[in-house]
């Protein structure tokens, strides 16, 4: 398989067009450009297109609520948890054809597309089952967070799955699959977005703003392009402006997971340092659920680390035999020799990032 080695990319050639402002492509005025260029809003091509996704996006925030107040009821219920994760389970399967988008997806970074979503769906459901026959509330908690990571896995594929078909319609799933509104308000966004703005808060970054501002100047690029051709459908990588934009929204989706795999490592350090001082049981649970969330964030930049080859695929391959040995370990005995620090290490010299937390 030929991987696209975005990580090869500079680590900060960032906002190539929008971001920051200075010369944004979708500032310019000129009547006669396409309102995709004119607006510092995202302007769908067709809102209808964005529908399923819409729906999609906010299932899984309704899902991850749902979850949530099961897993932390006090006392612990275990009625409430089957009843909770089967309505979770339910939205996944019936709403907008969720659960048949997650099996089928694949993932484009790879020449021969590799569906991916098999093992994403897979997943999720013994996620559901784990959380429906939960005895208590760790248990739980590591279902909901299996199921909530392993949708932001689905949700940034599906990204890149619609950006690169060089379509306007697919361009509109994209940006829905992003999880921002069209005004790109905080209080608005869910899923990718959402965990974008968590990972800015904590890092100091302005990724959420870079990622929608790069999806406004593709859809410019798109745009102009197919007007051009006279086409309905193009391919991208012969549009440089549409290519970098692309590349660079990707990146910076990249970018996300890694600050997201970094930010449980770096809880996981403080953990560290609690139980070599006071080891109870809810730091131990601690450490557990870290390692529920630190896992599916891992997996899908571990493929871009892995098919890159030399030192990538080396740092991915120590991340994930410390991963797989932990969740082997018939105890704790993990807790305190994982190297979380080597995570945050490896993560921050194949991306270019600085987790602050």
């Amino acid at each position: 398989m030929n991987l696209m080695k975005l990580s090869t990319i500079a680590p900060f050639t960032l906002c190539i067009f929008a971001c920051g402002g200075e010369e944004p492509a979708n500032n310019n005025t000129t009547a006669q450009r396409p309102i995709q260029c004119r607006s510092a809003d995202y302007v769908a091509f067709d809102a209808s297109n964005q529908t399923n996704q819409v729906l999609r996006v906010q299932a899984y925030a309704d899902m991850v609520a749902i979850m949530k107040a099961a897993e932390s009821a006090d006392p612990f219920d275990p009625a409430l948890a089957a009843m909770n994760f089967a309505e979770a389970r339910r939205l996944y399967e019936e709403t907008a054809s969720l659960r048949a988008k997650v099996q089928g997806r694949t993932d484009d970074h790879f020449e021969d597309r590799p569906v991916v979503g098999v093992q994403i769906d897979e997943a999720i459901m013994a996620a559901f089952d784990r959380g429906a026959n939960a005895p208590d509330g760790l248990e739980a908690t590591i279902a909901r967070q299996t199921v909530d990571k392993q949708l932001i896995h689905f949700f940034y594929l599906s990204v890149y799955h619609e950006m690169v078909l060089g379509e306007r319609a697919k361009w509109d799933e994209a940006f829905a699959y992003a999880g921002m509104l069209s005004d790109n308000a905080e209080s608005t966004r869910k899923g990718l977005a959402a965990v974008a703005t968590s990972r800015d808060a904590t890092n100091n970054t302005t990724l959420a703003d870079n990622i929608f501002n790069g999806l406004i100047d593709g859809a410019c690029a798109l745009t102009e392009a197919l007007q051009t051709e006279g086409v309905e459908t193009i391919d991208y990588t012969t549009v440089p402006q549409l290519k970098a934009a692309v590349d660079q929204v990707d990146l910076d989706l990249q970018r996300v997971l890694a600050f997201s795999a970094g930010h449980e490592a770096f809880e996981m350090a403080e953990l560290q340092l609690q139980l070599a001082n006071n080891p109870t049981d809810e730091v131990r649970d601690s450490m557990w659920i870290k390692l529920s969330e630190l896992d599916p964030y891992f997996e899908p930049i571990e493929r871009v680390m892995t098919q890159s080859g030399g030192e990538s695929m080396t740092r991915a391959t120590t991340i994930r035999q410390m991963i797989d040995a932990a969740w082997a370990s018939s105890g704790g005995d993990w807790m305190q020799t994982f190297d979380a620090q080597a995570v945050i290490q490896a993560l921050e010299a194949e991306f270019g990032i600085d987790i602050k937390g």
